[in-house]
């Protein structure tokens, strides 16, 4: 339950994130840059032939029939957002907004991964060690500017 938790919390803020300071549906790209239009195809085609290939050499019966399957409905996803530009103009929003969100899950997941984790009794050794006597010296040097200020 507790990586459920952590997870869900991922996700979240990952979604408010892109939403409120990377222009949520919007494309990063400049309109002018006609290339970028066609990029959900450009990516969910090679994906689909990716997964039918993956699929092809899975180990069990399943994993061969419902694979492809998949791969199959990914690719022509792709290419149905080519013949028909109105689907690729409905596609844009999403495909852009869940872009910058599994970015972010993705930098989340890379952080957690190579940076050191602490320990927690390291951690309440840094907050009681460090962290409380540097907030108190920060607490008498604000009061002391403070005092400083008011009388002049």
């Amino acid at each position: 339950m507790f990586f459920i938790a952590v997870y869900t919390s991922m996700i979240t803020v990952s979604s408010l994130c892109s939403i409120l300071f990377f222009s949520g549906s919007n494309s990063p790209f400049p309109a002018t840059w006609t290339i970028t239009h066609y990029l959900p195809s450009a990516i969910l085609i090679p994906f689909g032939l990716w997964v039918i290939y993956d699929g092809i050499k899975y180990e069990t019966i399943f994993g061969r029939i419902i694979l492809p399957g998949v791969g199959t409905a990914i690719a022509a996803v792709g290419a149905a957002l080519v013949v028909f530009p109105a689907a690729n103009e409905y596609i844009q929003g999403p495909f852009w907004l869940l872009s910058k969100i599994f970015f972010f899950l993705f930098f989340y997941v890379w952080a957690r991964g190579t940076l050191p984790r602490f320990r927690y009794d390291q951690l309440m050794n840094i907050g009681w060690k460090l962290l409380l006597p540097v907030s108190i010296a920060n607490v008498i040097v604000t009061a002391g500017f403070v005092l400083f200020r008011s009388n002049r």
